[in-house]
């Protein structure tokens, strides 16, 4: 509650196994939550990794349930490619400035790996997610690695890629 009495949003920055969980139980205590990750995945290091301690159990363990909670949660907003830009007001008022990255793939993406496939970029691979698991599952294109082919947009069977322009 702020100080004038009124529930606000809260602003989860960092989509790691900590910031999930904020989000979770923030949103199952009645708030409206903004969950903000640069990278194009949730997850954080946890995502990475073969196993993770104490259980020693692979990520998809943890990961996979919080990430049906937040794909069933109303109260939640997921901002992938995104970060906190400012954050200007004061104590019970504050508001945020998020900057968003495009990620040039739109929600029709099935995350086939066909443009995967297609990219002709054989030193990286400039379409993917890095990580079996994600709370999305669309892909991304980076531009700053794309030689601008375009084979990714013609091997896409949804049309789910933009071009970059």
């Amino acid at each position: 509650m702020s100080g004038n009495g009124k529930r606000g949003t809260v602003l989860v920055i960092g989509g790691g196994i900590s910031g999930i969980t904020a989000a979770i139980e923030a949103s199952e205590a009645g708030c409206e939550v903004v969950l903000v990750e640069k990278n194009p995945y949730l997850g954080g290091r946890v995502a990475q990794m073969n196993q993770y301690f104490p259980k020693l159990c692979p990520p998809t363990c943890g990961l996979e349930i919080n990430f049906r909670r937040l794909r069933t949660s109303p109260r939640i907003r997921c901002l992938t490619l995104s970060q906190v830009a400012s954050v200007t007001g004061e104590p019970g008022n504050y508001k945020a400035t998020i900057q968003r990255t495009p990620r040039f793939v739109n929600e029709k993406c099935t995350a086939c790996g066909e443009c995967v496939e297609a990219c002709s970029n054989q030193v990286l691979k400039v379409v993917g997610i890095k990580f079996i698991i994600h709370h999305q599952h669309i892909n991304v294109v980076k531009p700053e690695d794309c030689t601008g082919c375009l084979s990714c947009v013609e091997a896409c069977p949804e049309g789910a890629i933009r071009e970059l322009s």
